[in-house]
């Protein structure tokens, strides 16, 4: 009997580790993409996210780099439906280049292109689909989003696939990053957009870099260093970290400590 518990622990070990460690594969340009975090050296602490402009900035700068993508995660978003406001999870505003980075497998669209090149187009995970529109085509139909005390009115432009729970990019909404200005001027009550695109010291976007499949995420790391210091006295004690995204998960929030747990749980019924 003790064996076969032994056995039994074994295999969730086993079946956890498998899955902790595949986070991400569905990715295909995984060993090209790095997160771009804002390391805080007075505090010795890191932040996820950027300013709007760095990715540009570093695109710009570095020929090893082939594009720069952002998505501000909105966490205040509500979907007004059937008289009721619900919590719009994980909705996110991201450029248009968003899927030459991660694989968001399209399932409906109502043409090939431009996704969100228009910022009152809406994307839709099938889930968030199904939960709004049952089995109806949601194509060319609108969602109305509250945020900050204004609404907003979408037309829904495609339906993508949910991506898998080991993807650590977990859209169920996806609109034009202009949203994301919108959104941050009603928070913060600032009358100029521009003055959210050119603030250094803000950090509200996940920026991500596509680097050349020959170039080396610790060189361009250390070519990083000091580059955002001297543009603004409120961030010159900060430095710029790049974790692979091929690795982010067991980098950022992998726990380890269930692991350990699970590993002598295993050893002690072994013995």
């Amino acid at each position: 009997m003790s064996l076969s518990v032994a056995f039994f622990i074994a295999y969730i070990v086993l079946a956890y580790l498998l899955f902790q460690f595949s986070f991400d594969k569905n990715h295909e340009k995984r060993d090209q993409i790095f997160l771009v975090q804002s390391y805080l050296t007075d505090f010795q602490k890191s932040r996820m996210r950027t300013s709007y402009q760095l990715g540009e900035s570093i695109t710009q700068t570095f020929p090893e780099v082939q594009a720069s993508t952002r998505y501000f995660h909105h966490f205040r978003a509500k979907v007004q439906h059937m008289d009721e406001d619900i919590r719009a999870y994980n909705f996110y505003a991201a450029d248009e280049n968003i899927f030459d980075f991660f694989n968001i497998p399209i399932l409906h669209q109502s043409s090939a292109e431009g996704l969100l090149a228009d910022r009152n187009n809406i994307l839709l995970s099938q889930k968030i689909s199904k939960r709004y529109f049952g089995e109806e085509d949601p194509i060319g139909k609108t969602i109305t989003v509250k945020y900050n005390g204004e609404k907003h009115v979408f037309t829904v432009k495609a339906v993508f696939y949910d991506l898998p729970e080991n993807s650590s990019f977990q859209p169920d909404y996806l609109v034009n990053i202009n949203i994301s200005l919108d959104a941050l001027r009603l928070y913060n009550n600032e009358k100029d957009k521009n003055a959210i695109k050119t603030n250094w010291s803000r950090r509200d976007y996940y920026t991500y870099l596509l680097l050349n499949k020959e170039a080396d995420g610790n060189h361009l790391e250390k070519k990083l260093k000091g580059f955002i210091a001297h543009r603004s006295d409120s961030v010159k004690n900060t430095e710029l970290k790049l974790i692979p995204l091929a690795t982010l998960y067991q980098d950022l929030f992998m726990e380890y400590e269930v692991i350990i747990i699970l590993l002598i749980l295993g050893c002690w019924w072994f013995l």
